[in-house]
């Protein structure tokens, strides 16, 4: 969803780790490793964008939108994520 219009930072990071995904996939150099890939599938990523249509609905509702939901609850109560 780089296009994402509810949170375009989101889109964009989003974008970069499928980019990274797939040059990792291909043996090229990249920032993705096969443990990130696994952390972010545990919850709920999925590696090939939805219909862009879709995406751009508020009521569109992915695995992934819950866990950000609890992290930025987490992180707004002065909580560091990382």
């Amino acid at each position: 969803p780089q296009r994402y219009r509810v949170n375009p930072q989101l889109g964009t990071w989003v974008h970069t780790q499928r980019r990274q995904y797939k040059l990792m996939k291909e043996g090229k150099k990249s920032s993705m490793n096969k443990e990130k890939a696994d952390a972010l599938e545990s919850i709920g990523f999925f590696w090939a964008a939805a219909n862009s249509a879709s995406s751009s609905s508020s009521s569109h509702k992915l695995p992934i939108d819950d866990s950000l939901s609890d992290l930025s609850d987490h992180s707004e109560h002065g909580n560091d994520a990382a």
